[in-house]
Order: structure tokens, then C-alpha cells, then sequence
């Protein structure tokens, strides 16, 4: 970090990862899976949305990043075994 790095302004993910930390709630920790997957850090992703679900049970948003986030992981093994089902059912 140089002299102006102190300056430098703080990027979403920082943001979502102070918030989250300072007061985890479902909105905040699956606003933060969220951002993750969209910057592709996918095993982030998955980690963040995996304790909202745990923490939150309750709440739809985070049964719903969790249940998404897995579903993206898990498309190319997906697309794999339909594609093996169909050449030999």
C-alpha cells in the first residue's frame, strides 16, 4: 500500500464484506454471494450463500442464491448427464 492507496475508494466487494461482517444479516451476506459470483469467484460464491442458507433458514432470498449459485457450479455436469441420458437412455 503507497502513500495514495489510503485513498483509494473501496470496491463493492470490500464494501459488502465490511457490512456483512459488521452486521450479518440474510440481505447483506446474499448481496455478497451475489457479487461474488458476478466477479467469478465461484468457491466465494458458494461459501457466502451456503452460510446465509444455514444462518437463515427462513429466508427465501437465501435458500434461493444458495439453491442458484450451486445450480450455476453444477450446469456443465448438468448439460454432461442429459447428454449422456439421451445417446444411451
Amino acid at each position: 500500500m503507497g502513500l495514495f492507496g489510503f485513498f483509494r475508494p473501496k470496491s463493492d466487494v470490500e464494501r459488502l464484506e465490511q457490512e456483512a461482517a459488521a452486521n450479518p444479516t440474510a440481505a447483506s451476506l446474499t448481496a455478497l454471494a451475489e457479487r461474488y459470483q458476478a466477479e467469478g469467484n465461484a468457491a466465494q460464491a458458494l461459501a457466502t450463500a451456503k452460510r446465509a442458507a444455514e444462518r437463515f433458514p427462513d429466508s427465501d432470498r437465501a435458500r434461493n442464491t444458495y439453491q442458484t449459485i450451486r445450480r450455476l457450479q453444477m450446469q456443465g455436469r448438468i448439460v454432461d448427464l442429459q447428454h449422456r441420458i439421451a445417446q444411451n437412455p
